[in-house]
């Protein structure tokens, strides 16, 4: 069966065939092997301690002065032997990969559909049979406008019901009252009206309320 591992050789890890790095020290895996390196060098600096420790005990045994340098002397020669062979054994060498590439760019976010009446529509003058001798011009064009944001009013709450947050809210309601201001209160009806059809497509309708309050019992 053939083998479906591959050895890092940075580190020795063991990675699934295809990897493309390292899932322990993130070395590139191109030059990988199927062998599993052997790690019995790695045992050597324990049997020259062990051996260094023995030979520091018959050393500090030993009466005869002589006999305990000569045995430190093998000892110490033993030593370093075990260096030069740890030292002798080929280190694999450094990928130039040695992380994974990190992605530069990020996915695009995803858009937010937002609703579709996001501004007072400005008021188109029109003429109205029968109005133009009782307003005046300035009067028959914020009567216009709010008979204009009353019927938009009314598409949003039948295509989107209540959809129309508060800052929308208190904006529309401040802009009906302007138009309401200028026709010297000669557009009540379509004032009241526009309002009434805003408070239908609002999620705060009380703010509504307090200004229909203040449209009924205006001075004008």
């Amino acid at each position: 069966m053939a083998n479906d591992k591959i050895y890092c050789s940075k580190c020795g890890a063991e990675n699934e065939v295809g990897s493309g790095f390292c899932k322990k020290c993130g070395a590139d895996l191109h030059a990988a092997s199927t062998e599993k390196p052997s790690n019995w060098w790695y045992l050597l600096p324990i049997l020259f301690g062990i051996l260094g420790g023995i030979i520091g005990y018959i050393v500090i045994k030993v009466k005869d002065e002589k006999m305990a340098k000569n045995i430190l002397y093998v000892g110490l020669g033993t030593f370093m032997l075990g260096i030069i062979l740890i030292a002798a054994v080929p280190s694999p060498p450094p990928s130039d990969t040695g992380v994974p590439e990190v992605p530069t760019s990020l996915p695009s976010p995803t858009p937010i559909a937002t609703s579709s009446l996001t501004s007072a529509p400005t008021p188109v003058p029109t003429s109205t049979p029968g109005s133009t001798s009782q307003l005046t011009e300035t009067e028959q064009k914020c009567c216009d406008g709010l008979i204009k944001m009353r019927d938009s009013f009314i598409k949003v709450k039948n295509e989107h019901g209540r959809v129309l947050d508060e800052t929308s809210t208190l904006e529309y309601c401040d802009t009906i009252w302007q138009l309401f201001a200028m026709s010297n209160g000669k557009c009540k009806q379509e004032a009241l009206e526009a309002l009434n059809t805003l408070k239908d497509a609002s999620m705060y309708p009380s703010w509504v309320d307090i200004q229909i309050f203040n449209v009924e019992h205006s001075e004008f």
